[in-house]
């Protein structure tokens, strides 16, 4: 799959990154945020409840600016905070 066809997939229908592994959608409990900056798309999971400024987040990082590239905030444990995500370290 290329960087363009990654991009429709995520503009078109969020529910099919499930079907190409990149959430569970069907975990209880879970909420999903997505936000595009450009070439690079965030998705943040974390408990119901919790906050976009508090730590409990799983964020990844997909950036199509060449190619396709996926990483995870630092340790991929849910203890990142949304609103830090574009300042985080991938890898």
């Amino acid at each position: 799959m290329n960087a363009k066809e990654y991009k429709k997939i995520l503009t078109d229908d969020y529910s099919n990154l499930e079907a190409i592994g990149f959430l569970n959608l069907s975990t209880p409990g879970l909420k999903i945020l997505i936000a595009e900056v450009g070439n690079i798309t965030y998705i943040g999971r974390a408990e119901q409840g919790t906050k976009t400024n508090e730590a409990g987040w799983l964020i990844q990082k997909i950036d199509t600016t060449s190619g396709v590239e996926i990483t995870w905030a630092e340790n991929s444990l849910f203890d990142k905070v949304w609103d830090d995500r574009e300042s985080l370290t991938y890898n």
